[in-house]
């Protein structure tokens, strides 16, 4: 590997690690909203999960996906989210 090339892998590499840092930074996000959700809906009596909400926001989500992971990875990927969004809204409304 030329010195030019390693010097380009490292930059890449350094852009993946700010778009990780991001990613960290807006799932954190998420994770606060939708603990503000949970107790929104526990403090009116709303059931806390909402699997058509959930199915909504998926479509949405994979309607303009546009190029690099597939919209199957990305399913799978939103889908990890949800699991994990729905295993905190349940823990905060217990």
């Amino acid at each position: 590997m030329t010195a030019e090339s390693s010097q380009r892998l490292q930059q890449l590499r350094a852009e993946i690690d700010a778009i990780n840092r991001e990613l960290v930074a807006v799932i954190q996000r998420r994770a606060r909203v939708c603990k503000r959700v949970a107790a929104h809906k526990k403090a009116h009596s709303l059931p806390l999960v909402d699997p058509s909400r959930e199915a909504d926001m998926m479509l949405a989500a994979l309607r303009d996906c546009g190029d690099g992971f597939s919209r199957e990875s990305l399913a799978r990927i939103f889908s990890a989210l949800f699991d994990e969004s729905r295993a905190l809204v349940l823990e905060e409304g217990s």
